[in-house]
């Protein structure tokens, strides 16, 4: 007859650190300071790659890639941005979900549309204006 294994106390150690560092990301205490400045402007708040896709004129789908930041001079308000990136990433996500599939094939996005759509989902986010959404490179792919 086998027996099940019984769980050591090292594999329960590596499970609970597993689970703490985990969680710690995720964990947002009020005194929490952000994470340190990577150049540029103490104002600007570097956000990842954005992409979506969009028909090419060979009738085959491309990938736009946008690179952005937010400019955000009230720190106050950076802060809550610093904290609110996955929630801002996932309104660009939708908001370019549904300019990506109007672009007609073979033809470039409208970037004031991009930007337009794209500034009123921080502000919505974000509960106030206050912070201008930037553009800084778009590759169609």
């Amino acid at each position: 007859m086998c027996r099940p294994a019984r769980p050591s106390l090292l594999s329960a150690l590596l499970l609970a650190a597993g689970l703490v560092l985990t969680v710690a990301p995720g964990v947002s205490l009020a005194g929490a300071k952000p994470a340190e400045h990577r150049g540029g402007s103490i104002t600007f708040v570097h956000l990842p790659g954005l992409t979506t896709n969009v028909l090419r004129a060979t009738g085959r789908w491309g990938v736009v890639t946008l690179e952005a930041g937010l400019d955000i001079p009230d720190e106050k308000l950076r802060l809550r941005a610093q904290h609110s990136i996955p929630l801002l990433l996932d309104g660009y996500t939708r908001a370019l979900a549904g300019i990506g599939p109007s672009v007609r094939p073979g033809s470039q996005p409208d970037l004031d549309r991009v930007s337009t759509a794209l500034q009123k989902v921080t502000d919505q986010v974000l509960g106030k204006p206050g912070a201008v959404f930037l553009v800084g490179s778009v590759i169609v792919n």
